[in-house]
């Protein structure tokens, strides 16, 4: 197999009973000539093993499909910034890892690969050291997790615009949530509304004493309990978390603030 400029692109042949040239889509630079080479030799295994079809695939460098899809992911997901940014910071590692690699030659055991990286120390690469406090361990599962879930949708995307042909995130152990500490952080709004509902049972438990000093039986031994107070305080906090995500007040019963 050679490699030969076309076009401004890297172009591999074979040299057989039948002769065979393709556009590798990576630009004819020495940075992805051994980017270049791997596609080559992908293309020979898939003849090899009688899939010559799957030639039909343009390959797409990692970087380059990693970009495209965030750009997508971005119009997909408009109303819900959040999911498209989760996204977005998730490649950056996937980025760093296979670089220029083209999307259709990553198998299941580079995936795995890619995994036992994130969980090791990238100081020490395991062995131990001051940055990791000597345990070696790199990023948590919940964060692997995450990882795993943006590439996943990424070949999917990817095989929309036929640059792979599988899903090889597919066949890999996820790993568990078990361990995952969640929380909700307030935002302005919803922190406005607690301190505003705060206010207000302050003043109800205010008024609820003067009315209760002014009564006439008072003498009877009524006064403002400490039961009452805590029921005041129980609707306050049940109000207050019946928040959605977007600051905006939910009906009791709605689905729960993320």
């Amino acid at each position: 197999m050679s490699l030969r400029k076309r076009g401004g692109n890297w172009h591999y042949r074979f040299f057989g009973r039948k002769n065979l040239t393709a556009d590798t889509g990576l630009a004819a630079t020495e940075r992805n000539r051994n980017a270049a080479l791997l596609a080559g030799v992908e293309a020979r295994k898939l003849i090899s093993g009688g899939r010559p079809d799957q030639l039909k695939i343009q390959p797409k460098p990692f970087t380059d499909a990693t970009d495209q899809f965030i750009e997508w992911a971005k119009g997909e997901h408009r109303d819900k910034k959040e999911t498209w940014k989760r996204l977005r910071v998730s490649m950056t590692s996937l980025k760093l890892y296979f670089r220029l690699r083209p999307l259709h030659t990553i198998t299941v055991g580079q995936v795995q690969d890619y995994m036992s990286w994130r969980r090791l120390c990238p100081e020490c690469s395991g062995d131990g050291c001051k940055a990791c406090d000597q345990t070696g361990q790199g990023v948590k599962e919940i964060t692997l997790r995450h990882d795993l879930h943006a590439l996943s949708p990424l070949f999917r995307y990817g095989m929309d615009h036929n640059w792979c042909s599988t899903n090889p995130v597919q066949r890999v152990k996820m790993p568990s949530d078990a361990d995952a500490v969640r929380m909700h952080v307030l935002t302005p709004a919803e922190e406005m509304l607690y301190f505003e509902t705060c206010t207000r049972l302050a003043a109800q438990l205010r008024a609820e004493a003067a009315r209760r000093r002014a009564a006439p039986w008072r003498q009877s031994g009524a006064r403002l309990n400490v039961t009452t107070i805590c029921t005041m305080w129980a609707g306050c906090l049940a109000r207050t978390a019946a928040v959605r995500g977007d600051g905006g007040p939910r009906r009791a019963g709605g689905p729960s603030p993320r």
